[in-house]
């Protein structure tokens, strides 16, 4: 009703004063997540039908800005137009939507309207703070939310993202009595891959039929039965804390599926939800209007505690309970981290040093041999030709040294400077996740580094891109940042034009979180009987390319997985026989993590060299920490899950990149996969 509302005023409002109009909404319910990418509304209007150009001018942490650009039509009727923007560290939290007339250019509606203003303040969610994401029928748990230490944002259904990171921001998506029918394919599908790889799921449904056979029906926990009637005691509800008033309520009957588990939600009143692991993330259904459950005063907070935390707990068990941050504040520059922001920063730095390594200092020899062709220019070739020129013998004891001295150096000079490097050096990698049978989602990084000033054409890798700095930035020595511009349709978000300027090095990260087909099959056990654990059985390469550097990470830790009898290479749709002993080094990236001190604009680098590539398995998966967080908490509760890591030998094409020459490319790839033990 409030969406409706709002249009309708905004379509007074334009048809009265006879402009285009313009109104920006950030985040989920005017809530932002720092350093995720969240959802942006665009409602617009205009007198007259035209199409227009969008630029949304958000800043970067390095004094950089992010612009996103959008194309579309607008007409007298008010629309709304989604975009999904990263939100960054930064001292400065405004930003600016800009609306051109695509034919000429000028701009016809800006907000807000006075640029000193920024963006009216946008509330900000902390890294470490739970943030829940409701949708479906409103309800007052902004009071319960506050006491589980984190904040909830509202999107009515139509506004709901149709792309899986638009749901980046949210620990929990919480489908309140959500009509399914109401959310179209695109939404359920993007809901769905979001839960896959890492994402949590509450869902309470209406009383109207759950579709069995849609994208989010199906991948349910228990069945949907009808609605019935609920009293519970009083005795109860007075254990519990829960007001009287709450007493008569209306419970939807469900049928668990195999491999469902129940919660109770209540103590001793034997109403179950029902939750499963779906990938990396969890769904959970619950019967009852949890929106509805109210507290009585005196008891609120313990209450509240008592009722919600074991459903945040069972939806993320990887998120710890609130505690109060050193530096609460996300533009504090000095702000407490996180777990997730170490493990992500790190994986950014290393990977960052990898593929464009920090400059090394010019040869000493060069610089001798520079000074000594200097004095041998004179001992030998001008000495002769001085010589020559007024008559005396001009090859003599000196001046033929001075000749075979200079160009033995010269060549040896010239030879260095054509082994060089190329002028452009665009090198990339990435890191496909898996979950059992389907791969969940892909993160990499591109690297881009000139000894000119150039422009790149990229294209060929669809996805979210985003600029990231490799660690921190020296305030003293901040490096040279172009503003990113990113062309965005409903899917994907990417760069056509990349700036570079000698001597600076630009990176910049790419995310795709559709599902996709899986790279291997794996049947393994682990067994126990006469002597230490050993893991068994065969590990097959599904794909096109060939695989190295096997490793599985189970609660035991890690085990090499030797490939002498294939050549070090597990080749395209070939299996390999697994018999080692599970008892194996500790999986650890605590000693990479202290080459990288900091995750943000005021933090340190401490750089001293790049990793070797055959160390990178264990860190550069990490791009996606969140992901990389769940897989630890999984493998560290769960004894029949492992982890297998291998780099692809020879990977396909990353993204493709034009420029005047030839520039020096090369690409790398990783494997993460979870899959599961046999009994």
């Amino acid at each position: 009703m409030a969406a409706v509302l709002s249009l309708a005023i905004l379509f007074l409002a334009t048809q009265l004063s006879g402009q285009t109009t313009l109104k920006v909404i950030r985040g989920w319910g005017g809530k932002e997540r720092i350093g995720r990418w969240n959802p942006v509304l665009m409602r617009v209007a205009d007198a007259r039908s035209r199409n227009v150009k969008l630029e949304f001018i958000s800043p970067g942490q390095d004094g950089f800005a992010t612009v996103i650009e959008q194309e579309f039509g607008i007409g007298r009727a008010p629309v709304t137009y989604p975009l999904l923007s990263p939100v960054h560290y930064s001292a400065w939290p405004g930003s600016v939507a800009v609306l051109r007339d695509a034919d000429s250019g000028t701009i016809v509606a800006q907000f807000p309207q006075r640029i000193r203003q920024s963006t009216p303040n946008v509330p900000a969610v902390g890294p470490s703070q739970l943030f829940i994401g409701l949708s479906g029928r409103a309800t007052l748990l902004e009071q319960a939310t506050r006491i589980l230490g984190g904040q909830l944002g509202y999107l009515p259904e139509p506004e709901i993202p149709r792309a899986a990171l638009g749901f980046d921001a949210l620990d929990v998506l919480f489908l309140n009595q959500s009509d399914l029918r109401r959310l179209d394919s695109d939404q359920q599908r993007a809901i769905l891959d979001w839960v896959r790889q890492g994402g949590s799921l509450l869902l309470v449904p209406a009383e109207t039929t759950v579709p069995a056979d849609s994208i989010l029906g199906a991948s349910l926990p228990c069945r949907i039965g009808d609605v019935q009637p609920l009293t519970l005691p009083a005795e109860i509800l007075q254990r519990a804390g829960i007001a009287a008033r709450s007493a008569k309520s209306s419970s939807r009957g469900l049928q668990p599926s195999a491999n469902a588990v129940s919660l109770e939600l209540i103590k001793g009143s034997g109403i179950n939800a029902y939750w499963a692991q779906r990938g990396l993330g969890r769904i959970l259904v619950a019967p009852i209007d949890l929106g509805a459950i109210e507290f009585e005063e005196s008891r609120e907070r313990q209450g509240t505690l008592d009722f919600w935390q074991p459903i945040v707990q069972t939806l993320n068990p990887g998120l710890k309970p609130p505690e109060k941050l050193k530096y609460e504040s996300p533009y504090n520059g000095y702000q407490s981290e996180t777990r997730e922001q170490q493990r992500e920063g790190t994986a950014i730095s290393t990977a960052c040093d990898f593929l464009i390594p920090q400059p090394a200092r010019v040869a000493w020899w060069r610089r001798l041999a520079l000074l000594a062709m200097g004095i041998l220019l004179i001992v030998g070739p001008l000495d002769s030709i001085v010589l020559k020129a007024v008559g005396r013998p001009h090859l003599t004891w000196t001046t033929i040294p001075g000749w075979m001295g200079f160009l033995a150096l010269a060549a040896a000079w010239v030879s260095a400077a054509i082994a060089a490097p190329a002028p452009v050096t665009v090198r990339s990698l990435r890191v496909i996740d898996q979950v059992d049978d389907q791969a969940v989602g892909t993160t990499g990084v591109m690297a881009a580094d000139s000894s000119h000033d150039a422009i790149l054409q990229i294209s060929g890798e669809e996805g979210w891109w985003d600029a990231v700095i490799p660690g921190s930035v020296d305030p003293a020595k901040a490096p040279a940042q172009g503003d990113l511009h990113l062309h965005e349709s409903q899917q994907s978000c990417a760069p056509e034009q990349l700036r570079l300027d000698s001597g600076h090095p630009r990176f910049l990260r790419w995310l795709r979180l559709e599902p996709g087909a899986p790279t291997i099959r794996a049947s393994l056990l682990l067994s126990a009987s006469g002597g230490p654990p050993r893991l068994t059985g065969t590990i097959r390469n599904l794909s096109a390319k060939s695989l190295k550097d096997l490793h599985v990470r189970t609660a035991l830790g890690v085990a090499d997985i030797p490939l002498d009898s294939t050549g070090g290479r597990l080749q395209p749709q070939q299996e390999t026989k697994v018999d080692v002993v599970a008892n194996g080094r500790a999986f650890s990236t605590a000693s990479f993590e202290a080459r990288y001190q900091n995750y943000g604009y005021f933090g340190s680098r401490s750089y001293s060299t790049a990793l070797k590539e055959q160390d990178l398995w264990a860190v550069v998966p990490d791009l996606a920490a969140r992901r990389g967080l769940t897989i630890d908490q999984i493998i560290g509760g769960d004894a029949h899950a492992a982890c297998i890591y291998a780099q692809v030998v020879d990977p396909a094409a990353g993204p493709e990149v034009t420029i005047e020459g030839k520039p020096s490319t090369a690409q790398f790839e990783w494997l993460r996969a979870l899959v599961r033990l046999g009994e």
